[in-house]
């Protein structure tokens, strides 16, 4: 029998270069995708608009998939910590049993490639609301009946509540205006089950005002648009924050920084909140 599904918009087969045709989940305990909590994002034939317009150059482009696609050119964006980040990353993964596995938003490099071998078997899900993307990672990524390629929007992911064992976010979060950002956490949240973790890659806010001063980040600053008012945001407090609303709890089991403190690869996990919990967080 086959295992059902947690997706509600499975991205259709497609060849890939080598002739072989990626699983898709199937239609089993499948559900529309949640509405938009408020007003919806701008789009472009399902595309959002400030995606097209800040880095259609970087994603949408042919010319610009190929050259970003190599992992020398993404360890030179990230200051030579391409390889410190990614093993970290996936060391954090492979710790205990992921499970079912979302890593939202496809990657350049070989990230994903990496991923679907320290998951060894576990179902694989790759999420990104561009085709290009996808196919891109289709074609690197071994055929196997446990990985699913699905389109969807980070702010809005077509999976039921309580259904996934680990999230993956690696250096999404920063390219996101704030509230489509605030919506994408919303749902990593509700899609997670309880005990479930959540891994964040990402830039890393100031420390200190040595790293505050980091040229690296005003030279960023100026390339990323939303990157400066992400860094100004508590990551853990908001998530704490976000969770309680869903009934849940969160707690950041892993933090470290690399880059002189430019980045930071984060583990947390999720709990249900108790009635009592609920009550008193509701008071407080």
């Amino acid at each position: 029998m086959a295992k059902p599904s947690t997706l509600a918009a499975p991205y259709p087969k497609q060849g890939s270069a080598d002739g072989h045709a990626r699983s898709a989940p199937t239609p089993q305990a499948l559900q529309p995708a949640p509405p938009p909590a408020a007003t919806p994002i701008a789009t472009q034939n399902g595309i959002p608009e400030y995606l097209i317009r800040h880095y259609g150059w970087a994603y949408l482009s042919p010319r610009g998939m190929r050259f970003f696609d190599r992992p020398a050119i993404i360890n030179l964006i990230l200051f030579g910590q391409y390889r410190a980040l990614k093993e970290e990353t996936l060391r954090c993964l492979t710790r205990e049993a992921a499970g079912e596995t979302l890593q939202l938003a496809c990657v350049y490099g070989d990230f994903s490639t990496r991923m679907q071998q320290a998951l060894d078997g576990q179902r694989f899900h790759l999420a990104d609301v561009l085709p290009g993307q996808i196919k891109l990672s289709q074609q690197k990524i071994k055929a196997d009946k446990d990985v699913c390629f699905s389109r969807m929007d980070a702010a809005s992911l077509a999976y039921r509540d309580d259904s996934l064992d680990t999230i993956v976010v690696f250096f999404l979060l920063h390219e996101l205006p704030p509230e489509v950002r605030e919506r994408t956490l919303n749902e990593c949240l509700r899609v997670l089950k309880p005990g479930g973790r959540l891994l964040i890659t990402e830039f890393a806010s100031p420390t200190n005002f040595l790293t505050h001063l980091d040229p690296r980040r005003h030279l960023l600053a100026r390339a990323e648009p939303w990157l400066k008012g992400f860094l100004g945001q508590d990551l853990n407090q908001r998530l704490e924050q976000m969770a309680v609303t869903q009934g849940k709890s969160i707690s950041r089991l892993h933090h470290r920084l690399f880059g002189g403190g430019l980045y930071g690869v984060n583990v947390f996990k999720l709990e249900s909140l108790s009635v009592h919990e609920q009550q008193k967080s509701t008071l407080s």
